[in-house]
Protein backbone atom coordinates (compact mmCIF):
# COMPACT_ATOMS: atom_id res chain seq x y z
CA UNK A 1 0.00 0.00 0.00
CA UNK A 2 0.60 3.63 -0.22
CA UNK A 3 1.08 6.08 2.32
CA UNK A 4 -1.84 7.77 0.91
CA UNK A 5 -3.73 4.71 0.61
CA UNK A 6 -2.46 3.70 4.60
CA UNK A 7 -3.79 6.75 5.62
CA UNK A 8 -7.22 5.67 4.61
CA UNK A 9 -7.13 2.57 6.35
CA UNK A 10 -5.80 4.79 9.60
CA UNK A 11 -9.09 6.83 9.05
CA UNK A 12 -11.17 4.37 9.12
CA UNK A 13 -9.77 3.05 12.18
CA UNK A 14 -9.56 6.89 14.01
CA UNK A 15 -13.22 6.94 13.18
CA UNK A 16 -14.32 3.31 14.86
CA UNK A 17 -12.04 4.18 17.73
CA UNK A 18 -11.79 8.25 18.34
CA UNK A 19 -10.92 7.59 21.77
CA UNK A 20 -7.97 5.75 21.14
CA UNK A 21 -6.66 8.53 18.74
CA UNK A 22 -7.30 11.49 21.08
CA UNK A 23 -4.33 12.25 23.00
CA UNK A 24 -1.67 11.67 20.51
CA UNK A 25 0.47 14.41 18.88
CA UNK A 26 0.88 15.04 15.49
CA UNK A 27 4.24 14.22 15.70
CA UNK A 28 2.76 10.28 16.97
CA UNK A 29 0.24 10.26 13.82
CA UNK A 30 3.17 10.73 11.45
CA UNK A 31 5.08 8.22 13.25
CA UNK A 32 2.41 5.96 13.14
CA UNK A 33 1.50 6.05 9.52
CA UNK A 34 5.14 5.60 8.46
CA UNK A 35 5.28 2.45 10.33
CA UNK A 36 1.82 1.48 9.29
CA UNK A 37 2.86 2.23 5.90
CA UNK A 38 6.30 0.32 6.31
CA UNK A 39 4.41 -2.80 7.44
CA UNK A 40 1.84 -2.84 5.25
CA UNK A 41 3.92 -1.47 1.52
CA UNK A 42 3.66 -5.20 0.33
CA UNK A 43 -0.19 -5.56 0.73
CA UNK A 44 -3.20 -4.39 -1.64
CA UNK A 45 -5.33 -1.80 -0.22
CA UNK A 46 -8.18 -4.44 -0.21
CA UNK A 47 -6.96 -6.97 1.74
CA UNK A 48 -6.12 -4.49 4.42
CA UNK A 49 -9.30 -2.58 4.45
CA UNK A 50 -11.14 -6.08 4.42
CA UNK A 51 -9.26 -7.00 7.52
CA UNK A 52 -9.82 -3.26 8.75
CA UNK A 53 -13.40 -3.91 8.38
CA UNK A 54 -13.77 -7.01 9.96
CA UNK A 55 -11.52 -6.15 13.03
CA UNK A 56 -13.65 -3.20 13.86
CA UNK A 57 -16.94 -5.61 13.88
CA UNK A 58 -15.70 -7.73 17.07
CA UNK A 59 -12.64 -5.89 18.41
CA UNK A 60 -13.10 -3.95 21.32
CA UNK A 61 -10.02 -1.94 21.42
CA UNK A 62 -8.56 -0.16 18.43
CA UNK A 63 -6.21 -2.66 16.10
CA UNK A 64 -2.50 -3.22 16.32
CA UNK A 65 -0.30 -4.10 13.31
CA UNK A 66 -0.83 -7.72 14.53
CA UNK A 67 -4.04 -7.55 14.52
CA UNK A 68 -4.77 -6.50 10.99
CA UNK A 69 -2.27 -8.71 10.08
CA UNK A 70 -3.74 -11.87 12.02
CA UNK A 71 -6.91 -11.19 10.09
CA UNK A 72 -5.31 -10.99 6.83
CA UNK A 73 -4.22 -14.49 7.41
CA UNK A 74 -7.45 -16.06 8.07
CA UNK A 75 -9.37 -14.53 5.72
CA UNK A 76 -10.92 -16.71 3.44
CA UNK A 77 -9.50 -16.23 -0.69
CA UNK A 78 -12.11 -13.54 -1.86
CA UNK A 79 -12.16 -15.13 -6.02
CA UNK A 80 -11.11 -13.06 -9.23
CA UNK A 81 -8.76 -9.81 -8.06
CA UNK A 82 -9.73 -8.05 -10.95
CA UNK A 83 -13.61 -8.16 -10.21
CA UNK A 84 -12.71 -7.86 -6.65
CA UNK A 85 -10.49 -5.13 -7.54
CA UNK A 86 -13.11 -3.42 -9.10
CA UNK A 87 -16.02 -4.19 -6.68
CA UNK A 88 -13.86 -2.62 -3.97
CA UNK A 89 -12.98 0.27 -5.25
CA UNK A 90 -16.73 1.10 -5.67
CA UNK A 91 -17.50 0.40 -2.28
CA UNK A 92 -14.29 2.42 -0.85
CA UNK A 93 -15.12 5.12 -2.68
CA UNK A 94 -19.08 4.85 -1.42
CA UNK A 95 -18.36 4.67 2.21
CA UNK A 96 -15.60 6.70 2.39
CA UNK A 97 -17.68 9.83 0.66
CA UNK A 98 -20.30 8.80 3.66
CA UNK A 99 -17.64 8.89 6.42
CA UNK A 100 -16.11 12.09 5.10
CA UNK A 101 -20.19 13.66 5.17
CA UNK A 102 -20.64 12.53 8.16
CA UNK A 103 -17.97 14.10 9.81
CA UNK A 104 -18.52 17.30 8.09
Amino acid sequence: MTQTETSQVLKLIKIAYPHSFSKLTKEDMIAMLKLWTNSFKADALPEVYRAAREYIMVGKFAPTIADIRERMTVMQPSGDSAVIEQQFSNSWMDELGLIEEAII
